[in-house]
């Protein structure tokens, strides 16, 4: 019987913060509001392109990122939206997905969801429960990656 061998990749970047967000809004109508209610400023990254499995095909996805240097704080505001197929369809009501790296209370995440919800065109924020998704780690890899290769291209 052959044996199995997982390969753990360590990484880089831990998401200890993973917020849903449903909203009919444009990505960049978006990241206005909350750049302008959370004080931030998000700025748009290359479209976050991966291979989901089952697919055939590359899906892009719209990537918005914030690093708050002071705080020590990675944002980053990611569509789970593409013509064909959803990032993450155990999510399907959730239209974006707002990951936070850092060190973060749970009082600052209520905080940080109640802000979400007051942001215009938000129907709803919430903490995710990832134990739902299937292949969230395939998606943070290749997620760390897109960021590092963007990183080294600015």
């Amino acid at each position: 019987m052959a044996k199995k061998h997982n390969l753990e990749i360590p990484r880089e970047h831990e998401w200890p913060v993973f917020v849903g967000i449903a909203c009919r809004s444009r990505d960049y109508q978006l990241c206005f509001h909350i750049n302008k209610k959370l004080d931030l400023h998000l700025k748009k990254l290359p479209d976050f392109t991966i291979l989901l499995p089952g697919k055939t095909e590359t899906s892009c996805y719209s990537l918005y990122r914030h690093q708050d240097l002071s705080r020590r704080l990675d944002y980053l505001l990611l569509s789970n939206h593409h013509p064909d197929s959803k990032l993450m369809p155990e999510f399907k009501q959730t239209d974006y997905f707002l990951l936070v790296s850092g060190e973060t209370t749970a009082n600052e995440t209520e905080h940080l969801i109640r802000m979400l919800r007051d942001v215009p065109g938000v129907l709803l924020a919430y903490y995710l429960d990832l134990s739902k998704s299937k292949h969230l780690d395939l998606i943070l890899a290749d997620l760390e990656i897109h960021i590092l290769e963007t990183e080294k291209k600015g």
